[in-house]
């Protein structure tokens, strides 16, 4: 019935701009599924300088949010 939001630990120690790689760590991922994810839009990710990806924590806590009820 309430949906269950990450606790802050979920977080802690994720800084405030993941890489892709410590994105990809700290859920369980390869490298590869966070960039599909950036393609898709399920994350936010910003370029910064020429080569350097940064995810936006709060979409990492977002993706990790159960949707809907527990079977």
């Amino acid at each position: 019935m309430f949906q269950e939001v990450p606790s802050v630990s979920f977080a802690e120690g994720l800084p405030k701009r993941p890489t892709i790689k410590q994105a990809a760590d700290h859920h369980g991922l390869s490298e590869k599924t966070i960039r599909r994810y950036i393609a898709e839009g399920r994350l936010v990710a910003y370029r910064v300088g020429k080569r350097s990806i940064r995810v936006d924590r709060e979409s990492l806590i977002r993706l990790a949010t159960p949707l809907g009820g527990a079977a």
